[in-house]
């Protein structure tokens, strides 16, 4: 969250005189606005992330639950801390930190997050839940 502040008043601190040869006035006003919107959003992702973000589909809880196991045991996510209601996995495969993937199976729905684990610089997992909700409707879709 701090990262997240810092970037947006470094954008905004921005010395336009430095470069005034190189970028006119609109092209520096279109680049403050595509980084304050890059910044808003990164910090809405941050607040939110513990949001569970729904797929609607017409499997049952077991065999949606038997779909994203073999999607992930076929990524070598490992598993940890899933019970019966609730699946947990982890990707450590990433220089960036751990990305946890929690995720809720019900009768025609999928509930899930995507968590990630950073010391250093704790920005959001923005593009891995992009990546993985079109991944997951593709393939229980395709199961459906």
């Amino acid at each position: 969250m701090g990262f997240s502040i810092f970037a947006s008043f470094f954008i905004f601190s921005i010395n336009r005189d430095i470069d005034s040869n190189v970028i006119d006035d609109y092209t520096y006003f279109i680049f403050k606005i595509i980084g304050a919107i890059i910044c808003i959003y990164i910090v809405y992702r941050k607040l939110t992330e513990k949001k569970l973000f729904s797929i609607k589909t017409n499997l049952s809880k077991d065999q949606a639950r038997q779909i994203i196991d073999n999607y992930f045991e076929r990524l070598k996510y490992r598993s940890w801390n899933s019970t019966v209601d609730m699946a947990s996995y982890s990707d450590n495969s990433t220089f960036l930190g751990v990305y946890n993937y929690f995720i809720l199976p019900l009768d025609n729905e999928i509930l899930f997050t995507v968590i990630k684990d950073q010391e250093r610089l704790p920005l959001p997992a923005i593009i891995t839940l992009w990546t993985t909700r079109s991944d997951l409707k593709r393939l229980l879709s395709r199961h459906a």
